[in-house]
């Protein structure tokens, strides 16, 4: 495979990206020539015009000449005499990347022909789509500019020469590495992309030990970013994106850092990641899956926030809008999402999944999750499990796993369901028995008070699902917060004990059925 640099590498994967629209004029039926014989390519017949002198500089520094002496085919809008580069500037841009945006804007895939007649869209190499009309003059157009000499005809395409650039309209995605006032956020976002092979659009030339040789290698750049928010970088949507400045980046980075508060020892990548992954989370919105805007915005990734241009909403410290080619960019001056909004979550652990149960004492080997077929009980995931003893003088004992605990307050409780809750709902068959528990919260991270809070004693409802609060506002100071890991790693326990003595069975029972157990962020 032949090996490119970074910028044709670029521009051979722009140029086989996407089909383009095709023009409403047959090319064989309604096409004005201009008495050329097709047998000079592209790159022959621009370099043979004066004029064109500028633009066909800037097509070999980009290392596009290789292509349009090439055979695929492209159409090539020539704009004339001098061309400003500054139209397409910004303090993230390389000379390198403003190049191939002037480039890209102006040549399209496939053989595309101008008449009196046209009225049509063409995409670009860079996707911008690009209007073909004519004056009322009669004069043909592109983008609305003068096309001076059309259908050129070369043996790789066709050469429309153009009275002047043609302006360049960003897209969010391209827009924010230009702006110097979002520099955070686009080289955080723009770290993810990756140059990949492309094998269905490259050349192949034949196969050498085994290997297929290609003699043209196309590629394309990928963003994890753009799976996770949004294509952004996609001229066919339309968003809304709040953008940080470069000091509400940092202001965000601090008042969310603080939730990722890892204990010593543990690698200090995973505070930036998550921090940093919390910041961006919520950014993105596509304007059509919108309700309301006014009243409500929900997010690419699901964050829902009310009256987000209202005082204190997230919107309210907007103070600039750009809008761009697949809409418009917000840019804020301070990142106002309130944590149990967006990245503190609350944490719901399954007592049914054997996989959170990390410890069990005196409970029957033949305990098994009930599923509730009724409808409206509302229990968590229609199941709960039942932890019964294992012979009527023990007293069941469960300890969970509660992972991905942040540096946050939580209320924490265990939510227990009464005996006459069956597989079909309540029932008045069954005695109704109060149960009479101690929870004990252990988190090994936390030295300061033993590492444990425990709950003596609390009287379940007979009658009724209930939460127990082992506590209310703890914060836990250290996170511990690996969504990779397996529950069983996590530091963060909860044991859940039956404390009924022999003489107290008449009155409760020795059976635990628990529906789940719930870590709310505290709301102030």
């Amino acid at each position: 495979m032949k090996i490119l640099k970074k910028m044709s590498a670029h521009a051979f994967l722009l140029a086989t990206m996407a089909l383009l629209v095709s023009c409403t004029d047959s090319w064989v039926d309604h096409y004005e020539a201009n008495g050329q014989s097709g047998e000079k390519t592209l790159w022959e017949a621009l370099t043979e015009n004066e004029e064109l002198k500028e633009f066909t500089s800037i097509l070999e520094n980009a290392g596009y000449d290789k292509y349009l002496k090439g055979d695929q085919e492209y159409t090539v809008w020539a704009p004339k005499n001098s061309i400003n580069t500054l139209l397409i500037s910004g303090a993230d841009m390389s000379d390198e990347d403003r190049l191939i945006q002037i480039v890209d804007n102006h040549i399209a895939r496939s053989v595309i022909s101008v008449s009196s007649l046209t009225i049509d869209t063409v995409q670009m190499l860079n996707g911008k789509k690009k209007a073909l009309g004519h004056s009322v003059t009669g004069t043909a157009m592109f983008d609305q500019i003068p096309i001076t000499t059309k259908n050129i005809i070369c043996s790789n395409g066709i050469l429309h020469i153009i009275e002047h650039q043609s302006p360049y309209d960003n897209n969010i995605w391209s827009y924010i590495r230009q702006d110097a006032e979002l520099t955070n956020l686009s080289n955080y976002l723009y770290s993810f992309s990756m140059t990949k092979f492309d094998p269905e659009s490259s050349t192949q030339s034949g196969v050498k030990n085994g290997q297929k040789v290609y003699s043209d290698s196309a590629f394309y750049t990928s963003n994890s970013m753009w799976t996770k928010l949004g294509y952004i970088n996609n001229e066919s949507y339309n968003f809304w994106m709040l953008a940080p400045t470069n000091s509400a980046w940092n202001e965000a980075l601090t008042n969310i850092g603080k939730y990722y508060n890892y204990p010593a020892g543990i690698d200090t990548t995973f505070h930036n990641l998550y921090t940093k992954l919390a910041v961006v989370n919520h950014l993105v919105y596509q304007v059509n899956r919108q309700k309301s805007p006014v009243d409500s915005l929900t997010s690419t990734t699901g964050g829902i926030f009310h009256s987000p241009f209202a005082p204190e909403g997230i919107f309210s410290m907007v103070f600039d809008k750009v809008k761009c080619s697949n809409g418009t960019i917000f840019k804020t001056s301070s990142l106002l999402m309130k944590p149990e909004e967006t990245f503190v979550k609350t944490i719901v652990v399954e007592a049914e999944n054997s996989d959170y149960v990390i410890d069990k004492l005196n409970c029957a080997t033949t305990d098994a999750a009930v599923m509730v077929n009724a409808a409206n009980i509302r229990l968590s995931n229609n199941r709960y499990m039942k932890f019964t003893p294992v012979s009527s003088k023990l007293r069941p004992n469960v300890t969970f796993a509660l992972p991905n605990t942040l540096s946050g307050t939580y209320d924490i409780g265990v939510v227990f369901v009464p005996q006459n809750l069956t597989r079909n709902g309540w029932t008045t068959t069954v005695d109704q028995l109060p149960a009479l528990v101690s929870l004990t919260l252990t988190d090994a991270n936390d030295q300061s008070s033993n590492g444990y809070i425990s709950l003596a004693s609390d009287t379940v409802s007979a009658s009724k699902m209930d939460t127990a609060w082992v506590t209310k506002g703890h914060k836990f100071p250290k996170c511990d917060y690996f969504p990779d890991n397996i529950p069983s790693k996590a530091k963060v326990t909860l044991n859940v004990a039956c404390i009924v003595k022999p003489s107290q069975t008449a009155a409760y029972t020795r059976n635990l059925y628990i529906d789940c157990i719930v870590l709310k962020p505290t709301i102030k």
